[in-house]
C-alpha cells in the first residue's frame, strides 16, 4: 500500500478528498470500479453487486462486504482483489456468483447468491466462504470478514457509513439497520472511524481495531469479523452469512435470518432460475450458450415491477430508448407473459430525448403479436401503435416544406440526441429508420385487423417517408463525396469533426449503429432497404473501425477511444450483407471479451498494446451487466441461429465452420418464431461425408426452411425423409416444410 501523507488522526475535513484520493491508490480501495456483476430476483426492487474478488454489495446499504486471509506463519494478509481469481457462475450461467483463488497452499471460495423471502418483501443475499488447508503443513489462519465504504452508494448521494456496532444477536448494524448476520459469532470484532484509519491498516498487520461500536461523521467507518483456525493439510472450514436489503419492520429480520439456510436456498434459487426459459439450447461452444442463458437472467434481475432497466445500478430508471431490444428478447426466448407486461410501460413521451424509441415502441408492440399470434392483444394495442405513428406524421410535416427541400434533413423527422451524449440535437439516420419501421409495423397491424380506413394514410406517409430517407442518404453522399451513408444528415465541417463540450462527431462504429435497424428488425418487416449500398457502407465502416483492433472482431469507436458493447449488435447487420465472417469474429469477440460472466459493460476503456493496436484497459464505464447489450447479443445468436423470411425460416445462416466438425451438434429446442415453436438438431458426420438434421415444429412455416451451410459448402447430395432430393444450390437446401429427417452429402 502507499503510504498516505496524512495524519489521519488530526486530518482536516477540506482534507478528505485529497485524503481519499490517496487511499484510492491503495490496492484493495474501491475494487467495484475495476469490475463487477450482479446477482438478486426477477423483478425486485434491490440487486446485489458481486465482484471478482468474491466481495458484493447490496443496496441500498452503504457498505460492501470482502473477505481476507491473514496467516500468522508467514505474517502476510492476503486480498483477492490484488490476486488472479477464477471467476464463474453457478452451471457457468446462473446467477449465482463463484470465485476462487489460491496462494501458498490455502484455498478460497467464496459463493453468493440472492433471492427473495417473505412473499418477495425483502432480497436477501447469501454468502458462504470456504477455506481448505492445500498444503503439507498445518496452517494457522484468521479470516477477515470486512466491511467497508462502498464507492457505487456516493451515486445514490447516501452519508456513506456513519455508524457501525456489533451485538450479542450475532448481528453487525450499519447505519443502525441490519448490515451482516452471522451464522458463526466471530472470534474478534473490531471497527474503525475514519480519524483512526481504513481496516486494511489494521488487517495487514493481522491486528483489529479494539471498538465494538463507532460513530464517524465523514461517513468512511469500517469494520472487520474475524475468525481464528488451525487447520490441517486437506481440512477445510465454511463459513456462512446474509445481508437483507430491506427490513419491513426493524427486528422481523431477527427471526427470519434463524431459517435461513445457504444450502436449502441454493438449492431453491438453482431451480427458480433453471425453470425460468423453457428455450433450449446446445452448441459446440458452450461459452455461447452460457453467455446466452446468463444474458436472458440479467435482463430479468435488472427489471423492477414491470420496468426494464439498461443497467443495474447507474441507471435507475426505465428507458424506451434502450428497452426495446430487451422487451423482444423476453417474447423470443419464450418469455411472453413477462414481455407483454413490460409492453405496458411503452409510451413514447414528446420530453423523451431520444426520438428513436418512438418508432421502436411501435414496432416492440407489433413484434409481440408476431411471436404470439394473439389478435386480441393486438386490436387492444393498436390505438396505441396508430396514435404514435400519427405522432410521426405530425413531426415529420415540420420539415415537409418548401424551403427545405434540396436539404437532405427535408421529410426527415426533427433532430434529436438519440446518439447518447450529444449535447447537440442533430437529424440521425437511426431516428428515421425506426419511423419507417414504426409506419410499417402499424400497417401490417392494420392488415390483420383490416383497419382500411386507416390503411390509406399509413402506407402514403410510410412511402413518402422512406423515399426522402433515400433521397438523403443521396445528397449527402453527393456533399460529402463519399461512396458510404454516414450516420446523420446535417453538415458538420472537417475541422469541427472532433469531439468537444458542443459536438459529438460520430465515428464509423456509430454510423453502422445508426443503420443497424434497416437490416434488422427492417428486412423482417419486408422494407425495401439499399442492401447493396449498406454493404458497401458497412465494409467502409469495419474497415477503419476494425484496424484499430487488427481486426480481430472488436469495432472500436476511434474519437471516444473505446470499445462499446454494441459489438455484438453491430454483428448483428452483417449477417445479410454477406459479412458473415466478420459477424462472426464480432461475437467471438464479445464472448472472448466479457466483462464479467455472461455479461458486457456498457463500454470499455482501452490501451494502446506493444504492437500499437487497441486492446481493453481496465476500469467501468456505466454498469456491468448492460441489459442492451444482453439483448442484442441474444438477438444476434438467434439469428446465426435461425430467423424467419418471407414465410420461411433461414436454419444456420451464420455460423463458425468449426462447428460442424465431426461429432458436433447442435440443437434447439421449444423456440418461438412467428410460426410457432420449432426444435432442430443438426449432426455432423464428416468423416461420413455427411450431415444429419432433424426437424420437428408446433407449426411448421408456410414455404418451409432453407438450410446454409458455412461459406458456401458443396453439397453433393440431399436425402429427406429416406428420398433424393434434386435441385440445391451450393451451400444451401430448400427444405419443404413438413420435413422430418434430412441428410445432406458433401
Amino acid at each position: 500500500m502507499k503510504e498516505v501523507k496524512f495524519d489521519i488522526n488530526n486530518i482536516k475535513k477540506e482534507d478528505i478528498p485529497k485524503y481519499l484520493k490517496e487511499q484510492k491508490k491503495c490496492p484493495v480501495w474501491n475494487t467495484f470500479d475495476k469490475i463487477r456483476g450482479l446477482v438478486g430476483a426477477q423483478a425486485c426492487r434491490w440487486k446485489t453487486i458481486v465482484g471478482k474478488d468474491g466481495s458484493f454489495a447490496p443496496p441500498p446499504h452503504p457498505h460492501l462486504i470482502t473477505f481476507w486471509i491473514y496467516d500468522h506463519d508467514k505474517k502476510k494478509l492476503y486480498a483477492p482483489e490484488v490476486l488472479e481469481t477464477n471467476w464463474d457462475l453457478a452451471e457457468g450461467q446462473l446467477p449465482i456468483s463463484i470465485v476462487k483463488w489460491e496462494i501458498e497452499g490455502i484455498q478460497v471460495k467464496t459463493t453468493v447468491f440472492a433471492r427473495e423471502v417473505d412473499g418477495g418483501e425483502c432480497l436477501i443475499t447469501f454468502a458462504r466462504t470456504s477455506i481448505r488447508n492445500k498444503g503439507i503443513k498445518e496452517k494457522e489462519l484468521s479470516f477477515y470478514v470486512v466491511i467497508r465504504h462502498s464507492g457505487l452508494s456516493k451515486r445514490r448521494d447516501e452519508k456513506g457509513i456513519r455508524e457501525i456496532e456489533y451485538n450479542s444477536n450475532n448481528f453487525v448494524k450499519v447505519n443502525k439497520r441490519v448490515g451482516l448476520y452471522l451464522e458463526k459469532k466471530p472470534d474478534v470484532f473490531g471497527a474503525s472511524a475514519f480519524r483512526d484509519g481504513d481496516i486494511w491498516e489494521f488487517a495487514r498487520a493481522g491486528l483489529l481495531p479494539a471498538n465494538k461500536k463507532v460513530i464517524d461523521e465523514h461517513g468512511y467507518a469500517s469494520a472487520a469479523l474475524v475468525y481464528k483456525m488451525k487447520l490441517k493439510p486437506g481440512k477445510e472450514k465454511s463459513y456462512d452469512f446474509v445481508v437483507p436489503s430491506q427490513e419491513k419492520k426493524k427486528n422481523d429480520f431477527t427471526h427470519a435470518a434463524q431459517r435461513l439456510n445457504f444450502d436449502s436456498n441454493l438449492e431453491e434459487i438453482k431451480k427458480y432460475w433453471q425453470q425460468k426459459v423453457s428455450l433450449e439450447l446446445n452448441l459446440p461452444d458452450k461459452e455461447f450458450v452460457t453467455c446466452f442463458y446468463a444474458s436472458i437472467y440479467y435482463i430479468l434481475i435488472m427489471m423492477t415491477g414491470r420496468e426494464l432497466w439498461p443497467g443495474p445500478y447507474f441507471y435507475d430508471s426505465f428507458t424506451l430508448h434502450d428497452a426495446v431490444e430487451m422487451a423482444d428478447v423476453l417474447g423470443k426466448v419464450g418469455l411472453k407473459r413477462v414481455a407483454r407486461e413490460t409492453l405496458t410501460y411503452f409510451n413514447y413521451k414528446d420530453d423523451d430525448a431520444y426520438l428513436d424509441g418512438l418508432g421502436g415502441s411501435i414496432y416492440a408492440l407489433y413484434e409481440h403479436y408476431r411471436i404470439t399470434q394473439d389478435k386480441k392483444w393486438l386490436g387492444k394495442n393498436y390505438p396505441k401503435m396508430r396514435k404514435d405513428s400519427q405522432k410521426l406524421k405530425i413531426l415529420r410535416a415540420q420539415q415537409l416544406n418548401s424551403a427545405l427541400k434540396d436539404s437532405p434533413i427535408y421529410g426527415l423527422l426533427p433532430g434529436s440526441m438519440s446518439q447518447d451524449n450529444f449535447s447537440k440535437k442533430e437529424h440521425l439516420y437511426i431516428d428515421n429508420w425506426w419511423g419507417i419501421i414504426g409506419l410499417k409495423a402499424t400497417i401490417e397491424a392494420a392488415k390483420v385487423l383490416k383497419k382500411e380506413d386507416d390503411l390509406k394514410w399509413l402506407i402514403k406517409e410510410y412511402k413518402d417517408f422512406l423515399n426522402c430517407l433515400m433521397e438523403s442518404f443521396k445528397k449527402v453522399m453527393k456533399r460529402e463525396r463519399i461512396s458510404y451513408i454516414p450516420a446523420f444528415a446535417d453538415y458538420w465541417p472537417p475541422g469541427k469533426r472532433i469531439v468537444d463540450s458542443k459536438h459529438r462527431i460520430l465515428g464509423e462504429t456509430q454510423m453502422a449503429w445508426a443503420h443497424r435497424p434497416a437490416l434488422f428488425p427492417g428486412l423482417s418487416l419486408n422494407i425495401p432497404v439499399p442492401l447493396d449500398l449498406l454493404k458497401e457502407s458497412y465494409q467502409q465502416y469495419w474497415a477503419r473501425s476494425g484496424k484499430f483492433s487488427d481486426y480481430d472482431g472488436g469495432w472500436y469507436v476511434e474519437y471516444e477511444k473505446y470499445f462499446w458493447s454494441y459489438n455484438v449488435m453491430l454483428a448483428h447487420p452483417l449477417i445479410y450483407l454477406g459479412m458473415e465472417d466478420v459477424a462472426i469474429k464480432n461475437m467471438q469477440w464479445s464472448v472472448k471479451h466479457q466483462s464479467c460472466p455472461g455479461g458486457w459493460m456498457e463500454a470499455m476503456y482501452t490501451r494502446l498494446n506493444k504492437e500499437g493496436l487497441r486492446e481493453i484497459d481496465e476500469g467501468v464505464v456505466c454498469d456491468i451487466p448492460h441489459g442492451w447489450a444482453a439483448a442484442h447479443y441474444i438477438l444476434s445468436l438467434r439469428d446465426m441461429l435461425f430467423r424467419e423470411e418471407n414465410e420461411k425460416i433461414i436454419l444456420l445462416p451464420c455460423i463458425p465452420e468449426s462447428w460442424l466438425e465431426d461429432g458436433k451438434c447442435i440443437e434447439i429446442k421449444k423456440a418461438p418464431t412467428y410460426f410457432g415453436e420449432i426444435n432442430f438438431r443438426l449432426e455432423s458426420h464428416l468423416k461420413k461425408e455427411f450431415i444429419k438434421l432433424t426437424l420437428s415444429a408446433q407449426k411448421t412455416p408456410p414455404k418451409g426452411y432453407i438450410l446454409v451451410l458455412p461459406f458456401g459448402k458443396n453439397i453433393k447430395g440431399v436425402k429427406i425423409d429416406g428420398k433424393d432430393r434434386e435441385g440445391f444450390e451450393r451451400g444451401k437446401v430448400n427444405i419443404p416444410s413438413q420435413a422430418k429427417k434430412i441428410l445432406l452429402y458433401y
